[in-house]
């Protein structure tokens, strides 16, 4: 597969950079840092597939066309990943901390998702309470009480899955802080570490999870 953008050394440099952002958004609990640059590389590359492949006897036709085949399902799979964890938790990604890692797409996604959440609340939950409610003397609002569990909720839970464990493999020496301990690594050094010990080392390329 190292052959596979064999066209120029930026192709290879951004097939080698996507698997690792591919490989980080399996593992990583939350989502992370787009590389716009790098996508539309890959994205560029792929459009491009039918020109390269007409170039190659059968033999190596039928190689470049799985290579290629393989790439494009990573690439989707890596946005379909990315629409997962949004649609899993679109309550989460609302917070100002985690929107700056989205594009303005997957913001609206995310809003979307909200909104259809949402409304299952209201119709499931609010208003059968507030009929209830309506027939005793009480200022409790359901839906604001619900608000503000909600975000005392979402911090608890984004420090949840920042202690995740994760897996990862050092690219660089470095030094790692955990609990407050400073721990050495070396070049392809891997770890069992909690996910906010390494989440810049991550999202600068310094570092990759494997599990």
């Amino acid at each position: 597969m190292a052959g596979l953008l064999e066209a120029s050394e930026r192709n290879k440099r951004a097939y080698d950079r996507f698997l690792q952002l591919w490989n980080n958004e399996r593992y990583s609990p939350i989502v992370l840092p787009r590389e716009q640059e790098v996508l539309d590389t890959v994205k560029e590359y792929l459009s491009k597939s039918q020109d390269r492949i007409a170039m190659y006897d059968k033999v190596h036709r039928d190689m470049v066309h799985l290579h290629m085949e393989r790439l494009r399902f990573i690439f989707e799979d890596y946005v379909r990943l990315r629409l997962s964890k949004l649609s899993d938790k679109p309550f989460l990604y609302m917070q100002t901390e985690l929107q700056k890692y989205l594009t303005e797409n997957e913001q609206d996604a995310a809003r979307a998702f909200l909104e259809l959440s949402h409304q299952l609340l209201n119709t499931t939950i609010f208003q059968p309470i507030k009929a209830i409610l309506s027939n005793h003397a009480t200022e409790l609002d359901p839906e604001a009480s619900f608000q503000k569990e909600l975000r005392e909720t979402l911090s608890r839970q984004l420090i949840l899955l920042r202690s995740k464990v994760v897996v990862v493999r050092f690219l660089q020496a470095t030094t790692i802080t955990s609990f407050d301990t400073e721990t050495v690594v070396a070049i392809d050094d891997q770890l069992a570490v909690h996910f906010d010990a390494v989440e810049d080392h991550v999202i600068k390329g310094s570092a990759v999870l494997v599990g």
